[in-house]
C-alpha cells in the first residue's frame, strides 16, 4: 500500500509529512502488527508550503501496536 504520515508541531499550519509504500510482514489482521516501509520523501511544511526532500528517505520497519478509527500507536523497533 502507500501512505503518508502526518504530525502537527504547531497545529496544521506547521507539521511534517513522510511519504511512501508499505507492505505487511504477515497476514494477520491483528495488532502488533508489522510492516516493511520505504520512504520516499519527507520534510515539514510551513503555513501551506511543502519542503520536501528526498534526503528524507529510505527502508524502515514499523510496529503497529494499537489503532482504530481515531488513534493509532507504532514504534520503529530498529534504527530506521
Amino acid at each position: 500500500g502507500r501512505g503518508t504520515n502526518y504530525g502537527e508541531i504547531l497545529g496544521p499550519l506547521v507539521h511534517f509529512v513522510a511519504e511512501g509504500s508499505f507492505t505487511a510482514k504477515d497476514s494477520t489482521g491483528q495488532c502488533p502488527k508489522e510492516f516493511d516501509v520505504e520512504i520516499e520523501q519527507g520534510g515539514l511544511v510551513l503555513f501551506g508550503v511543502p519542503l520536501l526532500s528526498s534526503a528524507i528517505s529510505g527502508p524502515g520497519l514499523v510496529r503497529v501496536l494499537y489503532i482504530d478509527e481515531d488513534i493509532r500507536i507504532f514504534e520503529s523497533p530498529t534504527e530506521s
